[in-house]
């Protein structure tokens, strides 16, 4: 039976290659019946394309007016309003939760953090603490993405408030 690890598992020993010309060789030697059984199936897979799209009717025809009319309801001013105000505030969240100064290298030199743990813990910031916790994050790299999650969160809170209030609408 076919399975993609196959492609690279097997054979993976060169070591009783010559040179490394003989172990590219063998390498792909050793997968060239695979990788024919893989290719056969990808290509009988797209011989049954064709079928799949006739059955889809009219859809591709209807593209053009489907985006035709999500054009025209994005053009309405109260819509407009609605992104433009989370495109901002997404903007200004990240942005600012991104200089707070909690890097991969640690908390930032002359950052708000830096100012922050100065003030609030001097030489010594308690372990589990919030500080403490955001400064892992930082340093692990999963600063950003709670960061952007954040931000969109608040940003779509702003946008329902907007729509809410009726921004746009005459």
């Amino acid at each position: 039976m076919f399975h993609p690890r196959n492609l690279i598992v097997a054979k993976w020993n060169f070591t009783r290659a010559a040179d490394v010309k003989t172990a590219v060789k063998d390498f792909f030697a050793d997968r060239t019946p695979l990788l024919h059984r893989l290719l056969s199936r990808v290509g009988d897979t797209l011989k049954a394309v064709p079928a799949s799209f006739s059955r889809m009717g009219n859809a591709f025809t209807a593209l053009p007016t489907l985006w035709g009319r999500f054009s025209a309801w994005l053009a309405q001013p109260h819509v407009y309003s609605v992104i433009i105000a989370w495109a901002i505030a997404f903007l200004v969240v990240y942005i600012g939760l991104s200089m707070l100064g909690f890097q991969p290298q640690g908390v930032a030199a002359g950052s708000i953090a830096a100012g922050l743990q100065a003030w609030a813990y001097g030489a010594f910031t308690p372990a589990g603490g919030l500080f403490a916790g955001l400064t892992s994050l930082g340093m692990l790299g999963l600063a950003q993405p709670v960061f952007f999650v954040i931000a969109v969160v608040i940003a779509s809170c702003v946008a329902a408030i907007v729509a809410a209030i009726g921004v746009g609408r005459a």
